[in-house]
């Protein structure tokens, strides 16, 4: 039975498959087993938590620079607070001298 055109790529493919893959078992078979990994080095339990501590102090220090940004905003409240209640005497102020003006100027008529 002869090939069709389709045919031939996947055949010649799988022809080169084989030939890499009868190459990387002999290739496998030849090589030698590779040493084992060498155990970590002794490592103290201070080396161990130094990682841990520095987390800890950087955890430490953003709490701090996060008390810090809550305390500026709580001055800022305040602040704003008591321009807004300055702001309404003004206002209220103001109406008051417009309602004078309003009587002063129905008395000139």
């Amino acid at each position: 039975m002869a090939r069709t055109a389709e045919q031939r790529p996947a055949v010649a493919w799988m022809e080169v498959l084989n030939r890499l893959e009868t190459t990387l078992d002999r290739s496998l078979a030849l090589a030698e087993e590779p040493a084992p990994a060498p155990p970590p080095a002794d490592r103290s339990a201070s080396a161990e938590r130094a990682p841990l501590r520095r987390l800890d102090e950087r955890l430490a220090a953003l709490q701090a620079a996060l008390d810090h940004a809550e305390a500026n905003a709580a001055e800022v409240d305040a602040l704003l607070a008591a321009e807004a209640e300055r702001a309404e005497r003004y206002i209220a102020a103001l109406a008051a001298s417009r309602q004078k003006l309003a009587d002063w100027s129905a008395r000139a008529i």
